[in-house]
């Protein structure tokens, strides 16, 4: 429940980053849809694959591991949500270009709140996966 939550939360972002904030400020989104339209071009198979490997892979990595350690290192459960949604955004700049960052910021805080809040790995996964199937599986 709390993965198809988290889903319809990043979901909205992403409408609304594209429909309200992008024209408000007049930002420039063509790296973003170009990146996703070459994803949309590849076999099916392969962007299943892709969606999988980047829910499993990077839930793993900046929740599952990331907020763990640095929570373990430091004792501030704080720094290691503001640690792990800066990792995470970061992994996402090369190639979906500065605009994308708006959303996949966003989705790493509602990602990395929904494990401190439940630390369940498999349930951030699920969500990761729904949000990332809506933009790469249904075009």
């Amino acid at each position: 429940m709390f993965a198809v939550l988290a889903a319809i939360v990043v979901t909205a972002i992403m409408v609304l980053q594209f429909a309200v904030i992008i024209p408000m400020f007049h930002l420039d989104a063509s790296a973003a849809i170009a990146g996703r339209q070459a994803i949309l071009k590849t076999p099916y198979w392969y962007r299943v694959l892709l969606v999988l490997r980047a829910a499993v892979v990077e839930e793993i990595l900046f929740r599952g591991y990331l907020i763990e350690k640095v929570r373990q290192l430091s004792g501030s459960t704080a720094l290691a949500v503001i640690i792990s949604v800066a990792a995470f955004t970061f992994a996402h700049l090369r190639g979906w270009g500065m605009v994308h960052l708006i959303a996949v910021g966003a989705s790493g805080v509602v990602f990395a709140l929904l494990y401190v809040w439940r630390r369940d790995l498999p349930s951030n996964i699920l969500g990761h996966f729904f949000s990332d199937a809506i933009g790469f599986l249904t075009g």
